[in-house]
């Protein structure tokens, strides 16, 4: 693996040794995760103070903000409960933008709580 990260050959050896191994409990990590992360998107779409959702295929969200108060009263909100989340407003074209990198249904259930 050259870009964007490089990786030496006794890591990618490593690597390739558990995928080939334990390649149906990654499958099912991901469609966890993707579901995870459609259904926070779909919350996500029907908050007042969200006005963007971006597709992706990571394993964040990343989402606009109505405007420069509600994107910063979440993100305090979310700090406070020391939920990790990422302001990307200084980002060309990212104005009032925050990501959220998806966890497990239980983290995301305490950051719904915690917005709500």
């Amino acid at each position: 693996v050259i870009a964007p990260y490089p990786i030496s050959a006794p890591v990618a050896e490593i690597a390739s040794k558990v995928l080939s191994t334990e390649l149906d409990k990654m499958c099912q990590r991901v469609q966890t995760c993707k579901a995870i992360k459609a259904t926070l998107a779909t919350w996500l779409r029907e908050q007042k103070w969200c006005s963007e959702v971006f597709a992706s295929d990571a394993n964040f969200i990343l989402f606009r903000c109505i405007n420069s108060h509600q994107k910063k009263r979440i993100f305090d909100t979310l700090v406070d409960k020391n939920i990790l989340i990422r302001d990307q407003s200084k980002q060309m074209q990212l104005e009032n933008c925050l990501r959220i990198s998806i966890g497990s249904e239980q983290e995301i259930t305490q950051l719904k709580e915690a917005l709500s």
